[in-house]
């Protein structure tokens, strides 16, 4: 937003798009793509420090348990712990809350199958952690990060300082969001720009590199080379709007790789009901039944064909899927609000599947 309002805005929608009187009065295009910049800081941020500040859900030891370390653990949550929060300010802690979330895992356990179909991954049984020393829900895992068991854990990310679990995995997908329909702005922005800068250079007589691409190029002689840059062009000054057109364009494109490839691996696993451990385990459940297939060993149990194809937490339907993590109303995630939005009960499988 920085970069925007500081040499975008002026050589790239004021000069393009606006008049180019030296008194510019209002400009439609200027009021909107203004608008929309300041939505999206807003947005990424408040997703951010929403994602950092939120209980990912937690199974709290035993009030009655003797184990005194693992008691002390459970009474604050602390942000040098990687337990949320962001430096010195640490998460808010509510044993009731968190209780009350585990206690409806506790009123569905009914619709939990008691036979051998738990061999079905993933596990739809309640477990034991021995660290915690309690019986915890189904796809509940112990995080060896910040020494909790969260509910429904995808996994504990370090750039928010906060484990993602049932709680806040819509939070961090929406930030996830915000932040490529950034970057794809930003390079919408940019591009054409950005191309045409380049093919200026080329005119005077600076050659390209990486398969025909001026990219990296121009990130040496911005860089390395930042006292002659000035001096590029036969003694011509360039604007320092030409270094920031080139330098965020590298930025974002770089960035909106990474994230393309981060939100598209998470919303296939939203569709299909799964979070990333569960994924993991089933990778490496598949390559264990290959390796078993190629040394010409039967299948154990009868369920093992299923395992590889059946998701007892899948509502039939990637549609249900996706809203029982964002939420009945997809609107609402789009809304800058910091109250907490109505999330679905935990989905626990029932003996239709």
């Amino acid at each position: 937003i920085s970069s925007y309002f500081m040499s975008l805005r002026q050589c790239i929608v004021l000069d393009r798009w606006c008049d180019t009187g030296t008194e510019r009065g209002w400009c439609f295009w200027d009021f909107l793509h203004s608008s929309f910049v300041i939505y999206l800081a807003i947005m990424i941020t408040l997703k951010f420090l929403q994602t950092c500040f939120t209980s990912p859900g937690v199974a709290l030891p035993n009030k009655d348990n003797k184990n005194d370390e693992v008691n002390a653990s459970s009474i604050r949550w602390r942000a040098s712990e990687g337990r949320g929060g962001i430096a010195c300010c640490n998460p808010a802690f509510s044993p009731e809350e968190e209780e009350k979330l585990v206690s409806l895992y506790g009123e569905q356990k009914k619709n939990i199958v008691e036979n051998d179909c738990a061999d079905l991954r993933p596990s739809n049984r309640f477990t034991y952690c021995s660290k915690c020393q309690i019986w915890r829900p189904p796809r509940c895992h112990h995080c060896s990060a910040c020494n909790r068991c969260i509910l429904q854990m995808d996994h504990h990310c370090p750039w928010v300082n906060n484990c993602i679990g049932y709680n806040n995995l819509r939070l961090f997908f929406t930030m996830l969001t915000f932040l490529l329909v950034a970057c794809y702005y930003a390079i919408s922005m940019t591009i054409v720009p950005f191309y045409e800068l380049v093919k200026e250079d080329l005119k005077h007589g600076i050659s390209m590199n990486f398969f025909g691409l001026a990219l990296y190029q121009e990130l040496y002689s911005i860089f390395y080379k930042a006292g002659d840059y000035s001096k590029r062009h036969e003694g011509e000054e360039v604007p320092k709007s030409v270094l920031w057109i080139k330098v965020v364009f590298v930025i974002v494109v770089t960035a909106g790789c990474a994230i393309s490839f981060l939100w598209s691996y998470h919303f296939r696993l939203l569709c299909a009901a799964l979070t990333t451990i569960d994924h993991q385990a089933t990778l490496t459940q598949k390559r264990n039944q290959l390796l078993q297939k190629l040394r010409g060993n039967a299948p154990t149990t009868k369920y093992d064909n299923l395992r590889s194809s059946v998701n007892p937490f899948s509502q039939k339907g990637w549609r249900k899927n996706v809203h029982q993590i964002l939420g009945p109303n997809l609107w609402y995630n789009l809304i800058p609000s910091i109250g907490k939005q109505k999330i679905l009960p935990p989905y626990l499988p029932k003996d239709d599947f």
